[in-house]
């Protein structure tokens, strides 16, 4: 994204573990990276970002992290999988280890809306799409594949320190587990992962009455009363938005609006096989 926007915005990329970092030789001048916890963000970013943009959390915040991580953004899905065994199979097991890590697996997609609002955000929008899994989708299939496994496979060391949770009982029936995995996407077309966005709007000073959280919009000049609306309103030609995507899952969402732009991604199920090929993000 930066090298497509010229030099002109500047971006700052944070993780708790500067080892997913690439090397700075590689970077435009506009980004840098830095050791930070989404938990604990420096003072000095307060109303500095036009964009905050997160992705992946779900694996990282447990329950209680989530609504105070958003309120932190504001200064600045159970599904059931058919037909496949091992799928299925994983899915139990992450949930499981979920619940017991306070992870939020299970639920995160339909209660992150209302995170939102709590912490103030406006038009809170969001958009499920899917990226192909398997051998069957070529060369994106196989990509969104190996993304997928990589994720799951950082998974496998708290997992077994866990016990396995009844689901497996050792690092070959893990690593065996992933393997069947594997094979069931690549020979099977539609398998899909679904994903979704969600993306919100911290509003201006002069549009949110902070008293009973209304919009204010301003009547003409030869009125001195002013309408107040449940529904934050934006100006229909600043209702531009913009996708940008970092295949197989990242999305960001851009709203030439007064105000910061929250965008946040995640998997609303892990793997999910749907019938036909999925339709394009």
């Amino acid at each position: 994204m930066a090298k497509v926007t010229s030099t002109k915005p500047q971006y700052i990329g944070i993780d708790i573990e500067s080892n997913f970092f690439p090397r700075a030789s590689t970077l435009p001048v506009n980004i840098r990276f830095e050791t930070q916890s989404v938990l604990d963000l420096p003072k000095e970013w307060t109303n500095k970002f036009t964009l905050v943009h997160q992705r992946l959390l779900i694996s990282g915040l447990r329950r209680h992290e989530w609504e105070p991580q958003l309120s932190k953004s504001y200064i600045e899905s159970s599904n059931q999988v058919d037909g496949f065994n091992s799928l299925a199979k994983y899915w139990d097991l992450l949930c499981k280890f979920g619940d017991d890590a306070g992870l939020m697996f299970r639920d995160l997609a339909i209660k992150l809306p209302g995170f939102l609002k709590q912490s103030g955000f406006v038009d809170i929008h969001e958009d499920t799409f899917g990226t192909p899994l398997g051998a069957w989708a070529n060369r994106d299939g196989v990509d969104g594949k190996d993304d997928i496994l990589g994720i799951l496979q950082g998974f496998k060391t708290p997992i077994l320190r866990g016990g396995g949770y009844s689901v497996v009982g050792s690092e070959a029936e893990y690593d065996g587990l992933l393997q069947e995995i594997s094979k069931e996407v690549d020979v099977t077309p539609g398998s899909t992962a679904l994903w979704t966005t969600f993306w919100a709007r911290k509003p201006s000073a002069n549009e949110w009455d902070r008293t009973n959280h209304y919009n204010v919009v301003d009547k003409p000049k030869d009125s001195a009363r002013q309408e107040m609306t449940r529904t934050p309103r934006v100006p229909q030609e600043k209702r531009l938005l913009l996708k940008y995507e970092d295949p197989p899952w990242a999305t960001f969402r851009v709203q030439h609006a007064p105000g910061t732009v929250f965008g946040y991604t995640l998997p609303t199920s892990i793997l999910r096989p749907s019938c036909g090929n999925p339709e394009p993000a």
